[in-house]
């Protein structure tokens, strides 16, 4: 297996599709965007529709995506992805999107996918191969992504907030 760059970079433009009435990008798009950029890597270790046919996949467990500045119709992007972590079971990743040409951050997204085999609709270890490409991947770099442990919240100030 070939080793991986990290990032993953994958470049993309924005399709008149992924529009709404406010004339940005929709929310489902950028989940479209970030799975464009998980795709190559999941295939790269191995999940591929042969594996997927062994009864084995990966589900996605959690996600957070944060909206940073607006992108607009023909926009020229990158899509980054780190492999922030691993565990037996688990691959944690870092992504962002960029405005291809001016660089600045349009979004930011961290996922945790898990491995899982679908007959026993069930978490399960990674296969050593797959486990040793998504270590092999592994980027220091993560940590400088947005996307890692940001917590949503509110502020406590506001005149909405829970009394104490």
């Amino acid at each position: 297996m070939a080793r991986l760059p990290a990032p993953l970079v994958i470049d993309a433009v924005i399709d008149p599709a992924w529009i709404d009435a406010n004339g940005h990008v929709t929310s489902g798009a950028y989940q479209d965007l970030f799975r464009t950029g998980t795709a190559p890597l999941f295939h790269a270790v191995g999940v591929n529709e042969a594996y997927i046919r062994t009864g084995h996949s990966v589900f996605n467990r959690e996600c957070h995506i944060r909206y940073q500045r607006e992108l607009r119709l023909g926009a020229p992007l990158q899509i980054f992805t780190w492999v922030a972590g691993l565990d037996d079971r688990s691959v944690h990743l870092a992504q962002e999107i960029r405005h291809a040409s001016e660089g600045w951050a349009a979004a930011s997204g961290e996922y945790l996918y898990g491995h899982v085999d679908g007959r026993a609709r069930a978490s399960s270890d990674w296969p050593p191969a797959m486990g040793d490409a998504f270590a092999q991947a592994r980027s220091d770099g993560a940590a400088t992504c947005p996307a890692i442990g940001f917590r949503i919240s509110v502020r406590p100030a506001s005149r909405f907030a829970a009394p104490a």
